[in-house]
Formats: C-alpha cells, sequence, structure tokens
C-alpha cells in the first residue's frame, strides 16, 4: 500500500468557490466550482523520521475551507484534491 501525505492549506490567492445553477443534475440546484491550486512533489520524513513520504499540498481559499466546515458538499471537494494527485502520478 503506498503511503501519500495531502496537505490541505490556503491562500485568498487562489479563487474563491462559485456557485451556478445546475439544470444538468438538478432542476433549480446548485453546482460549485472550487478551485485550488496542487504543489510539486516533494518528498518528507514520516513520524518514525525512517521512511520518505510523497507529499503533495493542495491549496483553497479560505472561503471554501470555511464553507467545507459547515457543508458536506464543500468537504467532498477535498475529493478533487486527491483525484489531481491520482492524476499526477500517471
Amino acid at each position: 500500500m503506498l503511503k501519500i501525505f495531502l496537505n490541505i492549506v490556503y491562500s485568498d490567492r487562489v479563487a474563491g468557490p462559485v456557485a451556478k445553477e445546475s439544470k444538468k443534475r438538478l432542476p433549480g440546484g446548485t453546482s460549485w466550482s472550487v478551485p485550488f491550486a496542487l504543489g510539486p512533489l516533494r518528498m518528507e520524513r514520516d513520524k518514525s523520521g525512517r521512511n520518505l513520504i510523497p507529499t503533495f499540498d493542495c491549496c483553497f481559499h479560505p472561503l471554501s475551507l470555511r464553507y467545507a466546515h459547515a457543508r458536506q458538499e464543500f468537504f467532498d471537494s477535498k475529493n478533487d484534491g486527491k483525484r489531481s494527485v491520482d492524476k499526477s502520478w500517471d
């Protein structure tokens, strides 16, 4: 099993979340765009100090993180960061 560290960080230099009316999924529903920036791969040591672990920083706008604490659909947006890391391994 591969172990990866994904650090969730924030900066107001990343665009904030945008809500749009969703006509495809649910009439009258909302579709969210949650931009993020994925930093380059680097290696960090785990707690034992013996193992080097692939590490990425995934940066969101502060408002996105505030929403993530309050709303499930934003909490799920962290999966976008995970998918982006997965793509970087392909």
